[in-house]
């Protein structure tokens, strides 16, 4: 059986106009489809998928589904922080080396989204 790939994340949204104002206006991702409960944002090959639902925050008895993060790769992790600083997105952190790989570095920042769901931005840096 070949190997699955990733085609969405979905997220669990308390105001689903509210969300996909901050993931198209915010992070910058292109509106693929929305109506009724649902909005489908393309990442590259994933789309993410804004689910209304009656409560979004996850409740202890669903496990790991609290540990849900999307992880965006960019060109350049530094532009695209100091763009979405500008739009609002709140960062915990600026871009940050979090691990190396020969002879460059992944850089990486974090931010939660209206919902509380962890989400990061990505890119290879070469120091």
């Amino acid at each position: 059986m070949p190997v699955p790939s990733l085609s969405s994340v979905i997220l669990r949204v308390a105001d689903i106009d509210r969300a996909l104002a901050f993931w198209r206006d915010g992070v910058g991702l292109p509106v693929q489809a929305a109506g009724g409960p649902f909005a489908v944002l393309g990442a590259g090959p994933v789309a993410i998928v804004l689910n209304r639902a009656d409560r979004a925050a996850p409740d202890p008895a669903d496990g790991l589904s609290a540990l849900t993060e999307v992880v965006l790769e960019v060109p350049d992790v530094r532009a695209a922080h100091a763009e979405m600083s500008a739009r609002g997105v709140p960062f915990r952190t600026p871009p940050r080396a979090v691990t190396r790989q020969g002879d460059r570095e992944l850089w990486a920042c974090d931010f939660r989204d209206p919902d509380g769901h962890l989400a990061s931005i990505t890119g290879w840096v070469r120091p």
